[in-house]
């Protein structure tokens, strides 16, 4: 947590570092696909954002010491996670990392918070059903 918050203002100088942190999560996906345990786990499920984030429990397994992350329900283009126990700026950076995930597979959507406890939210993820033009 604290080297986020020291690159934060490195990276991204013109951004507070909240805004900073959002940028640095959503890169968060691609840089996990780029390590073995992340191609084992989400490579062979290409763009599809139901599969990806049925498996984001795994995700965080393997990123995580603490906390968890659990699908609550989920839809042809929704889904709603807990992630409880999680210490790294739930409401900014974890909602880029989501935000990533939908950048990545060229999908536009949004992410909403809702805060259960200070390391305790619901996170709703909605996306567009078809792809994004590459600009």
């Amino acid at each position: 947590m604290r080297l986020q918050v020291e690159a934060a203002p490195i990276l991204f100088p013109d951004c507070s570092i909240r805004e900073g942190l959002r940028r640095i999560g959503w890169s968060a996906y691609s840089i996990l696909l780029d390590s073995h345990i992340g191609r084992v786990i989400f490579g062979v499920l290409g763009g599809n954002l139901r599969r990806i984030f049925a498996l984001t429990s795994r995700g965080y397994g393997v990123s995580l010491t603490r906390g968890k992350a659990e699908v609550l329900r989920s839809g042809a283009n929704f889904v709603s996670l807990r992630l409880t126990q999680i210490h790294n700026f739930v409401d900014s950076y974890q909602v880029d990392v989501m935000e990533g995930v939908l950048r990545h597979n060229q999908r536009s959507g949004q992410v909403f918070v809702r805060r259960h406890a200070p390391l305790d939210v619901e996170l709703f993820v909605h996306w567009d059903s078809v792809l994004r033009e590459a600009s």
